[in-house]
């Protein structure tokens, strides 16, 4: 998918501000995202279900459209806070998403609790500023096809479901203006250096954040009109998107 959008573009200051995991507290327990989840953490969520015998706690984990939810059956007023912490720590696929720890008293009767989401969650990151002076802006995002077609597919070809080389790409340029955004840009190109960048959605407010190469840039200029600068980037490592609350 290729196509010119209203775009745009922020360079990072180069200081790295470290990810913080996504967190929940449920009553006597704290739930908190795996490290290097990020803000995707915000997409786990926890609900105790009164439907279970206190003793003999259960963790089901279900995903849909990205939301990841662990489900534990309980005994509403009578499971222990202890007890649920154990049923979680016994369920390789809720460790593969979460942590938990009492922070309360373990003894204490926990409750029924409906569907509540992590939050606080963010990627590392740094603080950016938009590059000034942009005329024209584009994106393509990619994904490589791995084709599985064999004697069996019946004369037609088949793709492996949910694999791929994916990369993005944006290319930008307007009217050459003095700065430390398009500085930073110069130089990560003349160091052959990785820049973080965010490529923001300016209507729908959209993000897409990573570590960018800047795989070419040209200054041009007349003698009688203003200098101009185009620069293209390849994404060089997994590019985060977040998607704008809508209010």
């Amino acid at each position: 998918m290729s196509a010119g959008i209203d775009l745009l573009l922020k360079v990072g200051n180069g200081v790295e501000i470290a990810a913080t995991d996504a967190a929940l507290v449920v009553q006597d327990l704290t739930y908190t995202a795996v490290a290097g989840q990020g803000y995707q953490g915000n997409d786990i969520a926890i609900e105790y279900l009164d439907t279970e015998t206190a003793g003999a706690e259960t963790v089901t984990v279900t995903e849909t459209l990205g939301k990841k939810l662990i489900s534990v059956g309980m005994e509403s007023g009578v499971s222990t806070a202890t007890q649920i912490e154990t049923a979680i720590d016994a369920s390789t696929e809720a460790l593969a998403l979460v942590s938990v720890a009492v922070t309360g008293t373990g003894s204490n009767a926990q409750t029924a609790v409906a569907e509540t989401f992590l939050s606080g969650g963010a990627p590392l990151t740094e603080t950016f500023t938009t590059v000034g002076g942009l005329r024209t802006k584009s994106l393509s995002m990619n994904s490589e096809m791995i084709d599985i077609t064999n004697h069996g597919s019946q004369e037609w070809r088949e793709i492996l479901d949910g694999k791929g080389l994916r990369s993005m790409s944006s290319s930008g340029g307007g009217v050459f203006l003095k700065g430390a955004q398009l500085n930073r840009l110069k130089y990560a190109h003349l160091e052959n250096a990785l820049i973080r960048m965010q490529l923001i959605h300016a209507v729908t407010g959209d993000i897409f954040e990573g570590k960018f190469k800047v795989s070419s840039m040209e200054l041009t200029g007349d003698h009688n009109t203003e200098a101009s600068y185009s620069a293209s980037l390849e994404s060089a490592e997994k590019v985060n998107f977040k998607i704008a609350k809508v209010a």
